[in-house]
This record gives C-alpha cells, sequence and structure tokens, in this order.
C-alpha cells in the first residue's frame, strides 16, 4: 500500500501528486533542485519534508527520486519529453518498476483499472509521480489529481474477501438493485418496478443458496457489502438434471406464472452457450448503483483475471449489456458468439489466461 508520495517539485503533475498525498493524510517527500526551485519560483513552504540536491540541475534530482522509490509512475498527455521521457529512461536504466499512462490514448476508468492493477501487483511504498509542468501542459495537474484521487480512495476504503453465508442478504440487496434495468431482467420480469424488483430477488437469492458453489467474494466500502462477484471452474457450472429438478420448484413459487416460460428460455439458452472445454465460468457480478462507476466493479474483474491468469483458465461469461462488452474488453475478454434472445442482444465472451 501506498504510504509515501514523492516527486520533483515542479508545477502541474508532481505538485499534484502531493496535494492528494497531503488530502489523503500520506506523506511527501523527494529531492527537489538546490534551493526549491521550480517553474514558479520556490516550491512553496507548505511541501515540507523535501531534500535539496547540490545541483539546481532538475536532472539531478530526477534520478535520486527513480532511486529512492519503490515504483515511479509517469503521466501525460501524448508523448512523453523533457524531464518526464528523462525519468522514464532513468527507470529504465536501474530497472525500477515504471508505468506510463498516457491520458491522450487511455480514458479515465482505463487508466484507473490500469493504474490499479499495476500498484496491487508492485505493491510500492513509495511511489514516485513525474509528468509534464503546467507551462507545458495546463491541464496535467487537474488530470493526475483526479486520476490518483480516484484509485487511492478506492483501494484504502474498498476490501475484498469471500462471502459467508451472514452476508447473503446484503448480497441479494446488491444484486437486485444492480441488475433490475438489465435488459434481459426487463424482458423475463417484466410487470412493475416494484414486481420486477421482487422477482429479482428472488431469482439471486435462489442463487445464492442453492446454485453457486467455486468462489463467491464481497466487496466492503466502510464496512458495508457493496459488490459482489462469482467464478466458478468447468464442471462446477453445470449443475446436475437432479440437483436442477430438486431446487427449481422453490424459485418457480416466488414467480408470477407468465415469467416462468421466459426464465427457462433464457437459462436454457445461456446454458447451450457454456463451453463444453474446460473454464472458468463468472458471473454474477454486481455492485451497488449509488456506488458504479468508483472503480470497485474494476477491482472485482481484476481479482478474477488474476486468479485466471494463476491458474492458467480460459474465462467466459455472459453479458446483455453493451458497454459491458468494453468495461470486459478492457480486461482481455473477447466477443466470441451473441445473439438474439427474447428480444435482447447477447453477448459471449472468452478471455485467455494472460502469462505472469
Amino acid at each position: 500500500m501506498v504510504t509515501t508520495i514523492i516527486s520533483g517539485g515542479q508545477t502541474g503533475a508532481d505538485r499534484a501528486a502531493w496535494d492528494v498525498a497531503l488530502e489523503r493524510g500520506l506523506r511527501i517527500g523527494g529531492w527537489v533542485p538546490s534551493g526549491r526551485l521550480a517553474e514558479d519560483g520556490a516550491i512553496p513552504e507548505r511541501y515540507a519534508g523535501l531534500r535539496e540536491t547540490e545541483s539546481a540541475d532538475p536532472a539531478v534530482r530526477t534520478g535520486l527520486n527513480v532511486r529512492d522509490s519503490d515504483a515511479t509512475l509517469v503521466i501525460s498527455h501524448g508523448p512523453l519529453s523533457g524531464g518526464s521521457l528523462l525519468t522514464f529512461q532513468e527507470a529504465i536504466h536501474r530497472r525500477r518498476p515504471i508505468l506510463h499512462l498516457d491520458l491522450a490514448l487511455l480514458g479515465q476508468n482505463e487508466a484507473a483499472s490500469e493504474l490499479q492493477e499495476w500498484l496491487r501487483r508492485v505493491d510500492p511504498r513509495t511511489l514516485n509521480v513525474a509528468g509534464p509542468r503546467a507551462g507545458d501542459d495546463p491541464a496535467i495537474g487537474e488530470s493526475v489529481a483526479s486520476l490518483l484521487r480516484e484509485v487511492l480512495t478506492t483501494m484504502a476504503e474498498t476490501t475484498l474477501q469471500t462471502c459467508h453465508q451472514s452476508q447473503h442478504g446484503p448480497v441479494v440487496d446488491v444484486l437486485s438493485e444492480a441488475y433490475l434495468t438489465n435488459p434481459i431482467n426487463v424482458a423475463v420480469f417484466g410487470g412493475t418496478r416494484p414486481e420486477q424488483a421482487r422477482q429479482n430477488r428472488a431469482l439471486f437469492s435462489w442463487m445464492l443458496r442453492e446454485m453457486l458453489s467455486g468462489t463467491s467474494l464481497v466487496a466492503l466500502h466502510e464496512g458495508a457489502v457493496v459488490g459482489f462477484v462469482h467464478w466458478v471452474s468447468y464442471p462446477g457450472c453445470r449443475p446436475s438434471r437432479e440437483k436442477v429438478a430438486a431446487v427449481m420448484p422453490a424459485l418457480l413459487a416466488e414467480l408470477a406464472p407468465d415469467v416462468v416460460p421466459r426464465l427457462t428460455t433464457w437459462l436454457r439458452a445461456w446454458a447451450k452457450h457454456d463451453p463444453d472445454d474446460p473454464h472458468s465460468h463468472f458471473g454474477p457480478i454486481g455492485v451497488t448503483p449509488r456506488l458504479q462507476g468508483t472503480g470497485i466493479g474494476r477491482l472485482l474483474m481484476q481479482r478474477y483475471c488474476a486468479d485466471l491468469d494463476r491458474a492458467g483458465e480460459v474465462g467466459y461469461l455472459e453479458t446483455d449489456r453493451p458497454e459491458n462488452v468494453g468495461f470486459y474488453g478492457r480486461s482481455g475478454f473477447e466477443v466470441t458468439s451473441e445473439m438474439e434472445l427474447l428480444g435482447v442482444r447477447n453477448w459471449f465472451m472468452h478471455r485467455r489466461p494472460r502469462p505472469s
């Protein structure tokens, strides 16, 4: 976990990183040029704990900050140049962990996902942050601050743990709310929103109680369950006919009569697409609506993909939301087939394991 953020003290990316660190109660530091010199004059005194080099040459402090950190992050809007390029080259030369995020090529979500994954893998205590100065890129400070604020907040306040039976109630709340407006759920359950919500709850309560084996994790945010993810290795994703026959009546008793044939059509169609080859079957995944877009879903996906890569397994999932195709695609999933089901487009996606 990052406890200290260092930089060279220049305007723009360097100061933005310090500001976010101070907001979060992290330590700041780093080597700075003699006289605390920067583009706008002397570095303000509110940035304490800095170390001055004997030289006013910024290149000197660049090398020292790479040397004295556990990893270096460089953020830019476009190709690297000047001091940012020197920082990157210095990290390569010293064989230190380095990540360059070009925000001209990456959207905020993609950049945040990549940064979270890298930080969890490298696990630096002291992070060196670099990038253009404000005079060369007036927007870089705001971009760096926004990205670091999102990632550090999510990583600090959200933890993952194995789902326990005592958490099934909150998990059902999360999943039923998260899937309430999913196109296939709307097509299957129909009716009024209260009735639709009740039947969604019945579906997920039944799934948790009777059908989900394998790995189930919850995301905790400030102590509350706000996310859930499940996956299971083949053939655990294929319950026997005897198992289905034994547990299905409990679900059907909770549903309106007109829902049953649509639900059967849905479940049978997805079952037919389930690969015959060994794989890890993913889903459901859900985040409470008020926290969607804060990185919790990415955190859950990263945990799943890390598990796939460790086990050398192929991942498989289904989705009925077009925006989720892109979300899963950023984690390495590719669409291998699609179909129209109850008037809703469905996509079936695979992911090959990546070497560690």
